[in-house]
């Protein structure tokens, strides 16, 4: 802040009047002690008098002003988007779809996941084909085999149907083939079935159905065409998305693929071709990916439906796509033209 500059000094006017001004009276020079001597008096200003200012010689230095002390404002923070709420999903079918959802899992909530198991034994029970009691390996496979023999599908898409946001069915354990028993209850030839010798002894009793032969093939597709209508009365139909991802000739290093229950991956893509043009005509979302790659680094291991990354993250592109579309713009009819008015045109 600086300073107002130092007052000048005043003086009397130097044409005043010598007459205006009394002297001091001469003090007695006998005087024992000097009086103190009167004050002279003060000079007496005319009316008419002007003062004039004196220069008071340079003005002293102005102070600095003092220097505020600004803190910078913190630059703000960047926006935080909230947080996704996971999509819900069931799958029907096999790792395909549940390695996808593995490779982004805080995305994804898991309502229910039935695997190793056809369309062919859904409401058809053939338990008492079998022996009592057997062994598997684990919980997992153990769940999946009872509820393929008591033939439980839909009872438990019904369980979790108002629960998922989508369901995932990929058709890749189709490729067991079925064993159809006299009594015309059906079970799944799965790979955890033909682990255990009492369950492969059992289906000898019965005739086993090849995925891809003409009478698998007709029996599946009346299967699936029930399977449809089940699946809407349950909400589920418009929820489902078909994966329908060919089985990968190549590995990364490019060599061959193994087969899988006695299948080539050329040959089983072959195969499935008209499963899916089936599902397609019923109606049903298909994604087909081409040109997949396996991945001999799997957690599974090499196989023909065990892929590289970027397989998964085409899936799931394909299922946020299907879950969330992109909102469609409604294009507003164009203005009918001005047929002009009583006031008349503008010019």
């Amino acid at each position: 802040m600086q300073l107002p500059p130092y007052p000048g000094l005043t003086a009397y006017d130097r044409r005043m009047s010598s007459a205006d001004v009394t002297p001091d009276a001469p003090a007695p020079a006998a005087a024992a002690e000097a009086a103190p001597a009167e004050p002279a008096p003060a000079a007496r200003v005319a009316p008419d008098a002007r003062i004039e200012s004196i220069p008071a010689g340079p003005a002293a230095p102005a102070e600095p002003a003092p220097t505020a002390s600004v803190t910078p404002e913190p630059a703000p923070a960047p926006p935080v988007e909230p947080a996704r709420t996971p999509l819900k999903v069931a799958i029907l079918g096999s790792c395909v779809s549940r390695d996808a959802i593995a490779h982004h899992e805080e995305d994804y909530e898991v309502t229910g996941y039935l695997a190793r198991t056809s369309l062919l034994s859904a409401g058809t029970n053939a338990r008492h084909h079998l022996p009592q009691e057997f062994d598997m390996s684990s919980p997992f496979q153990q769940r999946n085999l009872l509820r393929d023999v008591e033939g439980g599908l839909l009872a438990n898409l019904k369980s979790f149907a108002d629960a998922s946001d989508v369901l995932m069915w990929d058709l890749v354990d189709e490729r067991h083939g079925v064993c159809v028993f006299p009594d015309g209850s059906i079970l799944t030839r799965s790979i955890d079935l033909l682990s255990v010798p009492e369950l492969v002894e059992a289906c000898e009793a019965g005739e086993i159905l090849a995925f891809g032969s003409d009478e698998h093939f007709a029996r599946w597709c009346g299967a699936a065409t029930m399977f449809a209508d089940a699946l809407d009365v349950l909400g589920l139909k418009a929820k489902t998305i078909v994966i329908a991802a060919d089985w990968a000739v190549l590995d990364t290093a490019g060599n061959p693929t193994p087969w899988s229950m006695g299948v080539r991956a050329k040959e089983a893509n072959t195969r499935y071709a008209p499963y899916y043009r089936h599902l397609e005509s019923l109606g049903f979302t298909i994604v087909r990916i081409a040109d997949t790659v396996g991945d001999p680094e799997h957690k599974w291991g090499l196989a023909a439906f065990h892929f590289v990354s970027e397989v998964y993250e085409t899936i799931l592109a394909a299922i946020e796509d299907f879950a969330w579309p992109e909102p469609s713009v409604n294009t507003l009819p164009e203005p009918a033209a001005d047929q002009g008015s009583s006031e008349g045109d503008a010019t």
